[in-house]
């Protein structure tokens, strides 16, 4: 008889620790994906009340906001500077995760807005400025049905969707957006 002693694990025990391995998995990617969401999305924030704050300094010394038209060279005597951005053409500040730009959206008023740096962006930020249609309104725009919605669902005063104006929703006409 032979009596040796093999210690090993049988097939059915490292089937069980795969499928608890893949569970957790399962729970922490999502956790993780929206962890770094959250701080991407602080980052846009904090660059674009930055950004605002430039503005609004620009309007209490000058009486308006900068002239759509001389927009450039007004930005260029401002003091908006970002750590790894860079001003860009279309008088839009690039940084790594977004996009951030001012825009004069025609009667509505002045609205900075940082966005995801792909074609179709996901995620957006509006914050329009204190002398606009909707003073010192902040919004987290969502491409629907992805968890960019979702993630701005979340982080909303009321998690209900708000109405946003024609502009706004031509150009983000598959987003929806929520109030912070």
């Amino acid at each position: 008889m032979n009596t040796t002693n093999k210690k090993a694990f049988t097939l059915i025990e490292m089937l069980v620790v795969v499928v608890i391995i893949g569970i957790l998995a399962a729970i922490a990617l999502p956790q993780y994906q929206k962890s770094i969401l959250k701080s991407q999305f602080a980052e846009m924030e904090i660059a674009t009340n930055n950004w605002i704050k430039e503005l609004e300094l620009y309007y209490l010394v000058n009486g308006s906001y900068p002239p759509d038209n001389h927009i450039n060279e007004t930005y260029s005597q401002m003091n908006i500077q970002y750590p790894g951005c860079t001003f860009g053409r279309y008088d839009q500040m690039t940084c790594e995760n977004f996009i951030l730009n001012p825009s004069y959206w025609g009667n509505t008023g002045l609205v900075v807005v940082a966005r995801k740096p792909w074609e179709e962006s996901d995620l957006v930020y509006f914050v329009w400025a204190s002398k606009s249609k909707y003073p010192n309104r902040k919004e987290c725009c969502g491409k629907i049905d992805t968890r960019y919605e979702n993630f701005c669902k979340s982080i909303s005063k009321t998690g209900l969707a708000v109405k946003v104006n024609s502009t706004q929703l031509n150009q983000h006409r598959n987003h929806r957006c929520y109030e912070l």
